[in-house]
């Protein structure tokens, strides 16, 4: 069936919010055709990209390169548990490898 994958609203009209993390060099422009699709699902969607900079940072271990990371991840979180929804999905877009041992 094509609406297996619709997501019905919870019984107090909130939806479930998909959090889409873009690839390292993503833009939001990138990330639009996701955020349509699972928008036509019916889910709302949160897009994060982190800055390639603190990316490449914390992979390659430099001192306090996870501070933006966490900062960014902190107010994720809260932004997710500000939209109140009724539940949430991440979607991890590949890096390439980038970081592998």
């Amino acid at each position: 069936p094509a609406n297996t994958w619709n997501m019905e609203q919870a019984g107090d009209g909130r939806r479930p919010v998909v959090l889409l993390c873009g690839w390292l060099g993503a833009s939001n422009r990138s990330l639009r055709r996701y955020k349509l699709l699972y928008s036509q699902l019916g889910f709302d969607c949160l897009s994060k990209i982190a800055p390639p900079g603190s990316v490449v940072a914390a992979v390659t271990r430099q001192p306090g390169a996870n501070t933006e990371l966490d900062q960014l991840a902190i107010a994720t979180l809260q932004e997710l548990q500000d939209c109140d929804c009724s539940s949430f999905f991440v979607h991890l877009f590949s890096n390439s490898e980038i970081g592998r041992a």
